[in-house]
């Protein structure tokens, strides 16, 4: 499996901005007033932007979980991966260690 670095953060900067968007929006939604309306549709107007906001704040929550997973994602891959490359460095690295675990035999 590869990963690229680079396009992981990419994309979690991409979800950060969407979370920024999405909550913004959101925010406008439940700002807005019912002035302007009549008695009769006020409560209805204010229902509405009020289940409105309400969802732009989740959604604007799942971007930042999202965003918040391949962060954590990228950083468990980096730390696995440099934990692999030092093993194997240590392990290449001592040819008594290599024989020792019977990953090579002495030709002789």
């Amino acid at each position: 499996m590869e990963v690229v670095p680079t396009s992981v953060g990419f994309a979690a900067r991409h979800w950060d901005e969407q979370n920024l968007d999405v909550a913004a929006a959101a925010r406008q939604i439940g700002e807005s007033t019912s002035h302007g309306f009549t008695d009769a549709v006020a409560p209805v107007v204010d229902r509405f932007a009020r289940l409105w906001r309400e969802h732009g704040d989740r959604l604007a929550r799942r971007c930042e979980e999202q965003a918040d997973g391949l962060r954590a994602a990228l950083a468990d891959y980096v730390a696995t991966d440099a934990a692999s490359a030092l093993g194997f460095q240590r392990l290449i690295s001592d040819p008594g260690l290599l024989l020792s675990r019977g990953l090579v035999e002495e030709v002789r």
